[in-house]
């Protein structure tokens, strides 16, 4: 087969997303398989498809996270170049990738959300603690308040 095709009669081309790092035929002369890998995203052996969804990375071989925000359970949560969630995170979670849970003294969307000041700090802080999706107070309320987020 000449360089870029492939088949019983060479009759298919390589596809557009091989690898080709020289002069040689990106692909293999029999299977079609892209011999030196595939463009970010797109599947090996035959580089033709894109990351299967809820993946992502180089080879396809990174899961993006747990924590993007989907529609439904065949929409693509992130970007298959990048990781990047499409549509946001879940309530708890900020930054791109939706990797980060929320600081201490923030909750809800993109954390966004204070803590209520009558929430009581952990031992460790003095930054009032809540539930990262909640907004419920960690450690009961202080003096003088109650309820599950310490407003009454």
């Amino acid at each position: 087969c000449d360089a870029g095709t492939y088949g019983p009669s060479c009759q298919h081309n390589c596809s557009d997303f091989c690898l080709h790092p020289g002069m040689d035929s990106p692909c293999d002369g029999v299977t079609g398989d892209c011999l030196y890998g595939c463009e970010s995203s797109y599947q090996p052996p035959l580089c033709i498809t894109l990351c299967d969804p809820g993946m992502y990375g180089p080879k396809c071989e990174l899961t993006c996270s747990t924590h993007c925000y989907t529609l439904d359970n065949n929409t693509v949560p992130c970007n298959s170049l990048d990781g990047i969630c499409l549509y946001g995170c879940e309530d708890g979670y900020s930054e791109a990738t939706c990797n980060v849970s929320c600081s201490v003294g923030k909750y809800g969307k993109r954390c966004e959300l204070p803590c209520s000041e009558h929430c009581a700090p952990s031992n460790e802080s003095t930054v009032s603690s809540c539930h990262q999706v909640t907004g419920d107070c960690n450690f009961g309320c202080k003096i003088g308040h109650f309820g599950t987020t310490c407003d009454k």
